[in-house]
């Protein structure tokens, strides 16, 4: 196993359940299973937390969280919610984001409701895939696409490592998220884009 792969299963394995954790509450508050209040308080796996976790609270306006959740919900609720750079559209149109087009953000927020089909953008993933800051996000994911085509054999050795040790992780979210393998190989996908965009981190 290279050291890159030793890096991207230890990134992986820190964030994972922590990952699992925000996608299965933002499905809670879907649901109507966690307020809107509750979600937007600063605790574990909360809305506000994952903005500061994921580094897109600075995105916003100040004090717009809870307008930000409204209109998440509007539009996850809604048809063609899959189309990131239309709710990055969104957001600027509804002066959230400081007048710019927030694609990242976007993504991150769009991954929370669909994490089976979503990667979201992340500036060193942007590095590794060769696309520019405002890159759209279909370029994006087209990119990603031939990157872990060119990676498969590379993802399938590290999922193989690491699978077995996951279950226990996996099972307090499992009742909430279907085909939780998806949502594993995605995350480590993520993963290997996010390593891989800081070359000068790893030893030669």
């Amino acid at each position: 196993m290279t050291q890159l792969e030793v890096k991207t299963i230890g990134e992986f394995l820190r964030f994972y359940q922590t990952d699992l954790e925000y996608i299965a509450n933002f499905r809670r508050f879907l649901n109507g299973t966690i307020s809107p209040e509750k979600y937007i308080e600063e605790t574990p796996g909360s809305f506000y937390r994952f903005l500061i976790e994921f580094r897109i609270i600075r995105n916003l306006e100040k004090d717009q969280t809870k307008e930000l959740l409204q209109l998440t919900k509007r539009w996850c609720l809604a048809k063609n919610c899959d189309d990131v750079d239309k709710f990055a559209l969104k957001i600027k149109e509804t002066g959230l984001s400081h007048g710019k087009t927030p694609r990242s953000l976007a993504s991150k927020i769009i991954f929370l409701n669909n994490p089976w089909n979503i990667l979201p953008i992340d500036a060193r993933g942007r590095q590794t895939l060769h696309q520019k800051s405002k890159c759209y996000y279909n370029d994006y994911r087209l990119a990603a696409k031939q990157f872990v085509m060119k990676e498969k054999e590379s993802l399938a050795s590290m999922l193989k490592e690491i699978t077995p040790f996951l279950s226990e992780i996996e099972s307090t979210v499992t009742p909430v998220l279907p085909r939780i393998e998806v949502i594993r190989e995605n995350r480590l996908i993520d993963k290997l884009l996010w390593v891989k965009g800081d070359p000068d981190d790893l030893i030669p």
